[in-house]
């Protein structure tokens, strides 16, 4: 006997033929105690990073997209800033990696 005992007996009858059982029932019963152990790890583990006083605090990150995409919005809008333009170009080739030269063969 297992911790799906239950469910089983639930969905197999006592003396049920084998073409009377419905093994996609308890498919499911064991696919949701799965999806309740990950998502109960998941609350534990934003749970434990928690501060003291009950909020979180992380370092915020953003990649070069949404810069980049900020000046084509704006291209789009037809309202460019060139200065702002020329100060988020050059965030975005700091931030640039160089092409790769392994293709340079």
């Amino acid at each position: 006997m297992n911790r799906y005992s239950h469910a089983r007996d639930a969905v197999l009858p006592a003396g049920a033929a084998a073409s009377e059982r419905h093994p996609l029932k308890f498919d499911c019963l064991v696919a949701q105690s799965a999806l309740d152990r990950t998502i109960e790890s998941a609350r534990d583990a934003l749970l434990n990073l928690r501060s003291a006083d009950g909020y979180w605090v992380f370092e915020l990150e953003a990649d070069c997209t949404i810069p980049s995409e900020y000046i084509l919005m704006m291209h789009y809008l037809d309202e460019i800033d060139t200065a702002l333009e020329a100060k988020i170009a050059v965030y975005l080739r700091e931030r640039s990696v160089p092409p790769s030269t392994a293709d340079e063969t």
